[in-house]
C-alpha cells in the first residue's frame, strides 16, 4: 500500500494566510511612512546646523551675520544646492520638500547681531520640537524647529 501524503488547498490557503497576517504585522511595526519622516527630520536637523555653523563662520570674518540683502538672495528659488553663500557653505541646503528654511535676523538690516533659521519637523513626538514664539504665524508658515545665534533666546 503506497501511503504518500500530500497538501490540501485548504491547507495551502491556510499557511499562505497566516505568512500574509505575520507579514502585515510586521510591516506595521516597522512604522515605514514613520521612518521615512524621522529621516527627512534629520535631513533638515543637519541643514539648519550646517546653516547655523556657516553664519557663524561668516560671522567670525565679518563682525556681523548675514544682512538682509544676502539673506534675500539665499531666500530665492535659485539657491537650493547653489553656491550663494560660498566659500562658507559651497552648497545651500534645502528642505527634502524642496523648500528653503526661512531665515530671521537681526533689527540692524546692515549688520545683524543674530539670526534664527527655522523648520517644520514632521514627527510631531520629537523631543526637540518647541514652540517659535509665534514667529511662524507672522512668517505665515509652520514651523516647531530652529537653531539661532549663541545670543538668542528661543523665545524671540
Amino acid at each position: 500500500m503506497n501511503t504518500k501524503k500530500s497538501l490540501t488547498m485548504t491547507e495551502i490557503l491556510i499557511v499562505l494566510a497566516i505568512i500574509s497576517a505575520m507579514a502585515i504585522a510586521a510591516v506595521g511595526a516597522m512604522d515605514p511612512i514613520g521612518a521615512m519622516a524621522k529621516g527627512r527630520d534629520a535631513q533638515r536637523k543637519k541643514d539648519l546646523n550646517r546653516i547655523k555653523t556657516a553664519f557663524e563662520e561668516y560671522f567670525s570674518d565679518r563682525n556681523c551675520f548675514p544682512n538682509q540683502t544676502l539673506v534675500d538672495q539665499l531666500a530665492l528659488e535659485s539657491s537650493c544646492n547653489g553656491n550663494t553663500f560660498s566659500p562658507w557653505l559651497t552648497s545651500w541646503p534645502c528642505d527634502p520638500g524642496g523648500s528653503l528654511y526661512p531665515i530671521v535676523i537681526g533689527d540692524d538690516e546692515n549688520c545683524p547681531k543674530w539670526f534664527k533659521v527655522m523648520t517644520n519637523l514632521e514627527n510631531k513626538r520629537d523631543a526637540q520640537i518647541f514652540d517659535q514664539g509665534g514667529i511662524g504665524t507672522s512668517l505665515g508658515i509652520p514651523v516647531n524647529y530652529s537653531v539661532s545665534s549663541g545670543n538668542l533666546s528661543n523665545t524671540r
